[in-house]
């Protein structure tokens, strides 16, 4: 029976993506530590917090951005650049 992949990320290659800024994994006091950007074609981003834009970036809770950046092979975006949308 073949193997059937759940995701399929290319390796290393630079997007831009526009969604909100969302929550995935909380501290014991309930203060979230991980978060992912929610596009409107419901993928899920985890921002890599390792950079400074990436940081940054994780404290816009439910704020709407457009974030620039390189998505590794695990789906995870390390942020290059970023801007919020209002509306």
């Amino acid at each position: 029976m073949p193997t059937q992949k759940l995701k399929s990320f290319p390796k290393n290659r630079f997007i831009t993506a526009t969604g909100i800024v969302v929550p995935i994994a909380w501290d014991v006091q309930g203060n979230p530590i991980r978060t992912a950007l929610s596009t409107n074609d419901e993928r899920e981003y985890m921002i890599d917090r390792r950079s400074r834009k990436g940081k940054e970036v994780a404290t816009l809770l439910r704020e709407q951005v457009q974030v620039g950046g390189i998505l590794n092979n695990k789906g995870s975006i390390l942020v290059k650049d970023y801007a919020c949308i209002e509306y």
